[in-house]
């Protein structure tokens, strides 16, 4: 049954869900402990799957396909969790930038970090964590296009 009182709206199709259902769509994960110390954790997905956001962008996810979740560093983790209820904002940006690293052009990476603000802010997440957790990614990508790694 549907956790929260029914709260979760499983939609038309088959795995199917919002972006903001976090018991939906981690059902369609595998947890994969770290193997070290302050290591980030894995989630790979066991059965293919799709989530829409408000705004109806919908982000297919493969089997097998795997996310660290939020690639935060261990001292910032009690305050930007890896995972939990922005799990899906996390994995709809690494889709993203997946693709912007198979295409090796950076148009993609800057579209998911655009997004990813609005995704946060979507699953919950304060003004000021959003904010920060978005310049935080974008700075990032900024990071890889200087070194190369996207055109």
């Amino acid at each position: 049954g549907l956790k929260n009182g029914g709260r979760l709206r499983k939609m038309t199709r088959k795995n199917f869900y919002k972006i903001d259902e976090f018991e939906a769509i981690a059902s369609h994960l595998r947890f994969i402990p770290a193997k070290k110390i302050l290591a980030r954790p894995t989630f790979e997905v066991r059965e293919a799957f799709t989530i829409e956001d408000k705004v109806n962008n919908q982000f297919s996810f493969p089997q097998y396909f795997s996310s660290d979740g939020g690639t935060i560093s261990w001292w910032a983790r009690p305050m930007f969790p890896s995972a939990g209820r922005f799990l899906g904002a996390y994995l709809c940006h690494d889709t993203e930038c997946d693709r912007a690293t198979r295409s090796g052009l950076y148009k993609y990476r800057e579209d998911a970090d655009k997004l990813f603000y609005y995704h946060l802010r979507q699953c919950g997440a304060a003004k000021w964590r959003a904010k920060i957790m978005s310049f935080a990614v974008k700075r990032y990508g900024e990071m890889l296009k200087a070194k190369g790694e996207l055109k």
